[in-house]
């Protein structure tokens, strides 16, 4: 939709990522579990990632393929009828994903150990977790109650930052609509990107905040 109304290959791929990372649902529930300078840092790195990711795909190719975005919009709908629907819409999406978070989490609290994660070298933790995050999608509401276990697990709070950043952003969803809308240059780029950055957010809030 973005692109039909002419927006930049850039803005639509940095909304495509920034959209689930920055929720305010995703927020407050991050806040009540992590506390807010982790919900603040990753709100800072979620919005690094997006730019370097949108204006990374759109140096490499800013053509939209024919027939992208041809989509139907209800401009009959006024203005406040639509945020409602927008609000009752957003609840609905974040409600299971918060669901099926604490669902994971229940189940990896009695099935770790208290220092299960701790064993991993710095070095590699924080790729691994960007890794492992890449091919998942996991909604930024959803991740909190996950990323709440793996820290109380001994997982750094950088290692967790970089899977907090690339579950949302990259899945092999998004990597394939990519695909079909731009390239596959495009839909490369886009992953190694969201990696990159993902982990170096991850490295630096290890270093500046929590070693």
């Amino acid at each position: 939709r973005l692109v039909r109304r002419r927006a930049r290959v850039a803005a639509a791929v940095a909304f495509v990522v920034s959209a689930p990372e920055v929720s305010s649902i995703s927020q407050l529930v991050s806040g009540a579990l992590l506390g807010v300078v982790f919900t603040v840092v990753r709100v800072c790195a979620a919005l690094v990632l997006a730019v370097v990711t949108g204006l990374a795909v759109d140096a490499v190719d800013h053509r939209v393929r024919d027939g992208v975005g041809d989509v139907d919009v209800d401009v009959d709908i006024i203005p406040g009828e639509r945020f409602v629907r927008a609000l009752l819409k957003t609840f609905d999406h974040a409600a299971p994903w918060l669901l099926a978070g604490v669902v994971v989490a229940a189940f990896l609290e009695p099935l770790l150990a208290r220092d299960a994660l701790a064993g991993i070298p710095r070095a590699l933790e924080v790729p691994l977790y960007a890794v492992v995050g890449v091919p998942f999608y996991v909604c930024g509401t959803g991740a909190a109650p996950i990323a709440a276990v793996l820290v109380h697990k001994g997982a750094s709070v950088g290692a967790v930052t970089a899977l907090w950043l690339a579950a949302p952003a990259t899945n092999l969803a998004t990597l394939g609509l990519l695909t079909r809308a731009i390239s596959k240059k495009a839909a490369v780029v886009f992953g190694v990107s969201v990696f990159v950055v993902a982990c170096s957010a991850g490295f630096a809030v290890n270093a500046l905040f929590f070693d």
